[in-house]
């Protein structure tokens, strides 16, 4: 019985050394490694969303910084991920520091002194690395003083902090996409739908004049929402706060030469 065992077990054993897989390949084959994003700097080694955060995330090769842009109600944008102060500042009493253990003496000294960073600040991190920069504007408010110009007064900052390469280019070459939104505001009351915050901060956009948007994968149903008391995401029915969205687009038929000063559209 033992020897039938092993007659079975053996071959099974022997079995995968004769099969081929993608994911496997020699060393000198591989591609290069994904790039890293330093997500609120890196929270692991220094507190989140603070100037430390972001210089060790350059310090460890991050590709690029990802942080969250709120807007004062003086109108200057600055990093803050939660809408209260409670879990990340001394705000209430808290401990803002939970990765405290990781820094050294020089580090913990200077996070006494640290404070909410600008987006300027922050810019001004990336631009001397030369890192990619990404972050979630988050909308004020209704009532707030900066609710309707809260995206053109943080462009402003942006363009003032960019690089001066950057800047050159910017100022030779001025493209002019004409986009829109494939989504109406009316359809889609809000893409993000958290315990503290409901709004759109998700778009698809495409092109005025070379796409057509033929249908749009429409909302949740909102009464749905509040028969089941859902307050925020995510939820067991929805794992995700951000919400779906999804377009058909269909390519516009291209002019011909005009004809007799006309533009003759094509027969699809």
């Amino acid at each position: 019985m033992l020897g039938l065992y092993l007659s079975v077990l053996f071959p099974l054993y022997l079995v995968p050394l004769g099969m081929y897989s993608p994911c496997i390949k020699e060393a000198g084959t591989l591609g290069p490694p994904p790039s890293l994003i330093g997500h609120k700097g890196a929270p692991m080694l220094a507190p989140e969303n603070t100037v430390l955060s972001f210089e060790k995330a350059v310090e460890v090769g991050g590709a690029g910084l990802e942080t969250d842009v709120r807007i004062s109600y003086d109108g200057v944008p600055f990093l803050m991920h939660d809408s209260t102060l409670r879990r990340t500042t001394d705000v209430g009493e808290s401990d803002p520091f939970g990765t405290g253990s990781s820094l050294s003496e020089s580090e913990r000294s200077s996070i006494q002194n640290q404070s909410i960073p600008s987006l300027a600040q922050f810019l001004e991190v990336a631009a001397d690395s030369g890192r990619l920069v990404l972050f979630d504007l988050r909308r004020p408010p209704s009532g707030h003083p900066y609710n309707v110009s809260y995206i053109n007064t943080t462009l402003q900052v942006v363009l003032t902090h960019i690089n001066s390469s950057q800047v050159n280019m910017e100022a030779s070459c001025r493209l002019r996409f004409q986009l829109k939104s494939a989504y109406d505001c009316s359809l889609m009351p809000f893409t993000n739908y958290t315990y503290d915050f409901k709004g759109v901060i998700d778009y698809i956009f495409s092109s005025r004049t070379h796409l057509t948007t033929l249908g749009v994968l429409g909302p949740l149903d909102t009464q749905w929402l509040q028969d089941n008391s859902i307050l925020g995401c995510p939820h067991p029915h929805i794992p995700s706060d951000h919400f779906s969205l999804l377009a058909q687009l269909e390519l516009a038929p291209p002019l011909t030469h005009p004809l007799n000063g006309l533009h003759m559209p094509v027969h699809r």
